[in-house]
This record gives C-alpha cells, structure tokens and sequence, in this order.
C-alpha cells in the first residue's frame, strides 16, 4: 500500500508543471467566477483511523468489555471499555489552474478509556491516544461550476501518535505512514459550501463537511 501511494505522489507531483504551463487552459475567465482559495472542515469514519491504535478497535462506539485481560504496566492495571472519536480533519486548498489545487491537510483522531487498580478494580485515572495526522494534497476537479464541483484527490504524509500523556509509566510516541484517496467528492455551494467525500484512508470511506472560498484579487465576485 505503501510503494501504491507513493508511485502517486510522484505521477501526480509530476503532473504538476505540465498543469501549470498555462493557467488560461480552456476558459480564460475562470477567474472571475472561481474562487482560488478554500477552507474546510470535516468528519469521516474512524474505521482506517482506529487500525493505527495499539489495540485494533472496528467501532467508532464501545471497543471492549469490562472483565477483559488488557492488562498496562505489569499487571498492575488494566482498561475497562475504550471510546473513539470521528477523525477530525482540516484542509487549507489553493487554486493553480482551473483543475488543479494544491495544498495541505491535518486530522485529529483520539481513544480514550478509563484505567483501573487490577487489586482494587477500584479506577485510577485514564489511558489515551492521541494521533495527529499532516499530509500535503492534491486535487484535480473535473467538474468546475459556479456552484457545483467534482472532484478526486490524493494525501499521503504522517501519523504522529501521543499515547498516554498523563501516564510517565506507559508514555510512548509514535509516527508512521498515512495516507487518502478520495476517489470522488462533490461539494455545492459557491463561497460558503457543503461536500461529501468517498475514498480510502485515514479520513475515512466517507468524510463529509462544510469549509468556505475566498480570492485575494478585487475583480473576483
């Protein structure tokens, strides 16, 4: 999976000048009803995002029952039930061409649960996982009107885990390989805007949001 999205990266980052030769393309007045800046806040499924947890969790709800043996720091204490949150992503997108954006995105997923006296069953404090997630993005849209847009996209960069914080005794960081590809979003709206994405990744199957278009130049409407 690994070698896939980087055989990407490098086509599509290849693409880029051939894109970019002419920014009048096809419709040399794209400008003046496209925005050329975006914002954007979403929410997928943590299905992919739980995988990266040191216990592999399926559900985004109730991971493990109260009796089980997950046993911390030499069986000394052990976790009842873990929750996870939806990734939480952000994006920054900016307008080369008409086709072609380019830019960054970065998520936020976290596991939580309580940990507990293993001769007490009494709890004493809280386990967690916290991974932040920065990859750098690229889009081509297919589809460019005014209100509508279709598009696909790839992110690929790195996973940074923090897993308990709070706990000298069981404090680890982690950092490994993560990646998008969304296989089709369409977003509607023109500068405030809704979208909905389909693909693979850390953001999810399905991701979905609102974000907002803005241009720095005053011609732009």
């Amino acid at each position: 999976m690994k070698k896939i999205f980087f055989a990407l990266s490098l086509f599509l980052l290849a693409a880029v000048p051939v894109f970019a030769q002419d920014t009048q393309d096809e419709d040399p007045d794209w400008r003046t009803y496209l925005p050329r800046h975006e914002v954007s806040f979403g929410i997928g499924d943590p299905f992919i995002a739980n995988c990266y947890s040191y216990e592999y969790s399926p559900l985004f709800w109730d991971r493990f029952d109260y009796g089980d043996n997950h046993w911390l720091e030499d069986n000394q204490y052990f976790h009842g039930n873990m929750y996870s949150t939806f990734p939480i992503s952000f994006s920054y997108l900016y307008r080369v061409t008409k086709f072609l954006w380019l830019g960054g995105t970065a998520c936020y997923h976290g596991i939580y649960g309580k940990r507990y006296n293993a001769t007490t069953d009494c709890q004493e404090g809280y386990i967690s996982e916290n991974y932040i997630t920065l990859m750098p993005t690229i889009r081509f849209s297919y589809l460019n009107k005014k209100y509508v847009t279709l598009y696909s996209g790839l992110s690929t960069g790195v996973v940074i885990g923090i897993i308990n914080p709070t706990n000298p005794n069981n404090f680890s960081v982690q950092a490994h390989f993560a990646g998008q590809l969304t296989a089709i979003g369409v977003s509607a709206g023109h500068k405030w805007f809704g979208f909905t994405e389909l693909g693979v990744g850390y953001k999810g199957f399905i991701c979905a949001g609102f974000g907002y278009r803005f241009n720095n130049e005053k011609s732009n409407r």
